[in-house]
């Protein structure tokens, strides 16, 4: 192509401006650079500012220093911003693990190690930071992060280091053999059967009916996330579909589970579906008081406002059952156990793990295939004992 009065500028001799045919004025990118012993060539056109000219030229050449080059002064923050969005940009992770991957960064490693430069992370450095993670003094009488946070964490942090060796930009992912004690941090999750049934006593005497459902819902194994995400039409007489979730990350749902095998079907008592009736009815209630649309397709797990709850609304349901029974109790707690007390009734573990919607049976025991009949009589065992 020929480019018409083409003028190198004096502040960037990497950019030209040029004139097309009709005399608008544009600018290009042309210039070579060295990379691991090879040239490479930079070319683009079509600018319409010598400033964003120039900022490609600048983008352009650090990219392929991060990709390409054995850069021993890239840093942390560099090399986390280029790997976290060429993942978003591909698509490769779900809208939980962008979030996930951004508040584990952004809180943690970053703020630690965000001015280091790659070739620096190693061993001990990070040993000192686990070391600190697993002895802060925290809010709430905990002390130190939970020994699977920080396990977490390291996993993160790790992985970006396996994309840096990947890469060439390191020779080693340093941090592999730090070590991370175990049961640092944790919130008991150990219920007795006496206080289980306190629990229930208390909700049903206190709870209001979309209170009540939602802690139901997690009496039945279900995950916050699908708590939150459930509808009316997911409920019929004996079975409660498994299909839809609401996270932080995905605050108006999606028709995805956290596993494949999360997405299931759980058998429900005659006594759970009117608990379910009932806060559906009172879902609606609220939606016509507050002049919105109910449907089939509405949530039905939703504040006075009938706005659909969040991890903290639905947390408040549970920690007003705590002060009854001078114990805490949270979502996963009963979830947790369900899984310990169904887990000594059922005839077969699978059977448990396929109503949990655990991707493996490592939670119950080895691999093995349960029955409908098995996840029913698992249901009709558990709401035996708790009467």
């Amino acid at each position: 192509m020929k480019y018409l009065d083409e003028k190198k500028l004096k502040r960037d001799p990497r950019v030209r401006s040029y004139k097309t045919k009709t005399g608008d004025k544009f600018y290009r990118v042309s210039f070579k650079r060295t990379i691991v012993g090879k040239p490479t060539p930079f070319e683009k056109q079509g600018f319409k500012t010598g400033y964003s000219a120039s900022h490609w030229a600048d983008e352009a050449l650090h990219q392929a220093k991060l990709t390409n080059g054995k850069a021993k002064i890239v840093t942390v923050n560099e090399f986390y911003e280029q790997w976290f969005n060429s993942n978003i940009k591909s698509e490769n992770w779900a809208p939980d693990t962008i979030k996930n991957f951004s508040d584990k960064f952004r809180l943690y490693i970053l703020p630690r190690f965000g001015n280091y430069k790659l070739s620096d992370i190693n061993k001990t450095i990070f040993q000192d930071f686990i070391d600190d993670m697993q002895s802060v003094e925290r809010p709430n009488g905990y002390h130190g992060y939970s020994s699977r946070t920080i396990r977490t964490i390291k996993n993160y942090f790790g992985l970006m280091l396996d994309e840096a060796v990947d890469r060439e930009l390191i020779s080693v992912n340093r941090i592999k053999r730090t070590k991370i004690k175990d049961n640092v941090g944790v919130r008991n999750v150990d219920i007795s059967l006496e206080k289980y049934n306190d629990a229930i006593d208390a909700a049903e005497r206190i709870l209001n009916p979309i209170e009540l459902a939602s802690f139901y819902l997690a009496l039945f194994g279900l995950r916050h996330s699908e708590i939150l995400g459930m509808k009316p039409k997911a409920i019929e007489q004996n079975i409660l579909h498994v299909d839809h979730t609401r996270t932080m990350a995905a605050p108006k749902g999606r028709d995805a589970t956290k596993t494949a095998a999360s997405t299931r079907e759980v058998p429900i008592t005659l006594k759970m579906h009117n608990i379910l009736m009932l806060a559906i009815q009172a879902a609606k209630t609220t939606y016509l008081e507050n002049d919105k649309e109910f449907t089939n397709d509405s949530y039905f797990i939703v504040n006075k406002e009938a706005r659909p709850l969040n991890y903290t609304g639905l947390n408040y349901y549970f920690d007003k059952v705590s002060a009854e029974i001078d114990f805490h109790i949270f979502p996963h707690l009963m979830r947790h156990a369900f899984a310990t007390f169904a887990s000594r009734v059922a005839k077969d573990p699978k059977d448990v793990a396929n109503i949990l919607g655990h991707t493996d049976i490592k939670m119950t025991q080895k691999y093995d295939n349960g029955t409908d009949q098995g996840k029913r009589e698992v249901i009709d065992m558990m709401d035996r004992l708790a009467k």
